[in-house]
C-alpha cells in the first residue's frame, strides 16, 4: 500500500498588535495662558463724538446764566460761549464754530432778522433757536423767514430746551404748536410796504399825520394814504388802534 508524503507542519505566523503612533504631549488648552492681540491690533475704546456745541446770545446777563445752568445738567450738550452783544458774537462764531446757535428773539428780529441773516454769514453750518414770549407774530415771522430752525418760549425753556436743539441739530424746525398758529395768521396777512413801516412806527407813537409827513419829508395827503392802507391791512377800523395792534403785533416798538 502505498505511503501519503508526510503533511507539512504548520507554522504559526505570531500576531502583531496594532499599536498606535505615539502622540506628543499636550497641556490642555483650558490651563494654557490666554494670548493677547499684538499691540497694533488692540481696539481703542469708543470715543464719544455727539455732543452739541451752543453758545447763547442774549443782552441780559442773568438769561444767560440760567441757560447756561440748564445745558450744564443735560448729557450731550456743551455751551462753548455766552455771549451779550452782537460786534463780539461775529467776530467769535467763524473760530468757535458752534452747532447751534441760541438767540433772544427780540434781538433777532431787529432789522427784519439781520442778526439771524449775520449768524449764518459768519457760521454757515450753525443751527439757529430763538427764544422769546411769543406774544408778537411779527417776531416769530422775521426769526423763521430770516433762517432760525426754531423758536422757543421762555417760559418753557426748563422742560424743552435740551429737545429743542436736539431736535434743530438733526435738520428739523423746532416751533411749538401756539407759535405755529401765530405763524400761520401772520402768514395769510398781507405784508406792510416799507413806507408803511415807517408809517407805522411813528402812528405807534401817537403822531399826527401832519407831524408824520415832517418827520417823514412827505405831504400829509400821501401819509393819509398810507394810514389808511395800514388800517386795511391790520384789519383796523382807526389809527389809534392801528397803533396798538402795530406794538400788539411786533411791527412796532412800544411807545
Amino acid at each position: 500500500m502505498p505511503l501519503r508524503p508526510a503533511a507539512s507542519p504548520i507554522r504559526r505566523v505570531p500576531r502583531f498588535r496594532r499599536v498606535a503612533a505615539p502622540t506628543p504631549h499636550l497641556r490642555s488648552v483650558q490651563s494654557a495662558p490666554p494670548v493677547s492681540p499684538p499691540r497694533s491690533l488692540r481696539v481703542a475704546p469708543a470715543v464719544r463724538c455727539d455732543v452739541i456745541d451752543v453758545v447763547v446770545i442774549d443782552d441780559d446777563p442773568l438769561t444767560r446764566v440760567g441757560i447756561r445752568t440748564l445745558l450744564g445738567q443735560e448729557e450731550g450738550t456743551r455751551v462753548l460761549d455766552d455771549l451779550g452783544d452782537m460786534t463780539t458774537t461775529l467776530a467769535g462764531l467763524s473760530v468757535i464754530r458752534p452747532d447751534v446757535a441760541l438767540v433772544d428773539a427780540a434781538l433777532a428780529a431787529d432789522d427784519g432778522g439781520a442778526a439771524i441773516r449775520a449768524i449764518l454769514r459768519s457760521a454757515p453750518d450753525a443751527k439757529i433757536i430763538a427764544f422769546g414770549t411769543g406774544s408778537r407774530e411779527e417776531e416769530i415771522f422775521r426769526v423763521l423767514e430770516a433762517g432760525a430752525k426754531g423758536y422757543l418760549l421762555r417760559g418753557a425753556a426748563e422742560r424743552e430746551l435740551a429737545s429743542a436743539i436736539r431736535c434743530v441739530r438733526a435738520g428739523d424746525r423746532y416751533i411749538p404748536a401756539a407759535v405755529e398758529a401765530k405763524l400761520r395768521r401772520r402768514q395769510t396777512r398781507r405784508e406792510l410796504t416799507p413806507r408803511e413801516m415807517d408809517v407805522v412806527h411813528l402812528l405807534a407813537r401817537a403822531r399826527t399825520n401832519a407831524a408824520i409827513a415832517a418827520a417823514l419829508g412827505i405831504a400829509p395827503g400821501t401819509v393819509k394814504l398810507h394810514v389808511k392802507s395800514i388800517m386795511a391791512k391790520l384789519g383796523v377800523e382807526d389809527r389809534a388802534e392801528a397803533g396798538l395792534v402795530a406794538i400788539e403785533r411786533g411791527l412796532a416798538p412800544p411807545a
